[in-house]
């Protein structure tokens, strides 16, 4: 039960929000594969370039090796699936010029959990590290927005390696 209300809320922000996408992480040369399903496996059906703006999500999923792939629609091509890891949402700046060079602590866990910090920026990416409650001094990198729409930073410790972490676990130091 818990599942299905969880899509449904997914679903539901997913198109609410309604917001446009644009394709980054890739060479300027290059075009981000459109596929039949989510995963690498299946057909490429088209391609989008390097920069293209306007793309809708429709809905977002896990697929192989616990990747999160979105169902996208654009004017130029079929409706098919990208990796997440290659849109962002195109208003929303990628740096947020803010965080740069302040420090930052970890807030909203218990005392007796960690904060995961993952490759890549998302729950469904590797962990890579933890931070401890309260751990301070940790610099911000940058930030994005993920697909559906979380806000999250790349960061550093020296108790850890750099990593990503959700934006909602951590604040600047006072």
């Amino acid at each position: 039960m818990k599942i299905l209300l969880k899509l449904f809320l997914l679903l539901f922000v997913t198109f609410a929000y309604a917001e446009s996408y644009k394709v980054i992480k890739i060479r300027s040369d290059d075009t981000l594969s459109v596929r039949s399903n989510a995963g690498v496996s299946f057909r490429k059906i088209d391609e989008l370039a390097y920069n293209t703006k306007n793309i809708k999500v429709i809905r977002c999923k896990l697929a192989y090796n616990n990747r999160e792939w979105c169902k996208v629609q654009h004017p130029s091509i079929y409706t098919g699936w990208v990796s997440a890891r290659y849109i962002t949402p195109q208003y929303r700046s990628s740096h947020n010029r803010e965080s740069i060079g302040k420090r930052y602590r970890v807030v909203n866990i218990r005392s007796d959990d960690t904060l995961s910090v993952r490759s890549d920026a998302g729950i469904y990416n590797r962990k890579v590290d933890e931070l401890y409650y309260h751990t301070k001094n940790i610099k911000v990198i940058r930030c994005k927005y993920t697909p559906r729409g979380k806000r999250w930073c790349k960061v550093q410790h020296p108790s850890i390696y750099s990593g990503w972490v959700s934006a909602k676990y951590i604040r600047v130091m006072r």
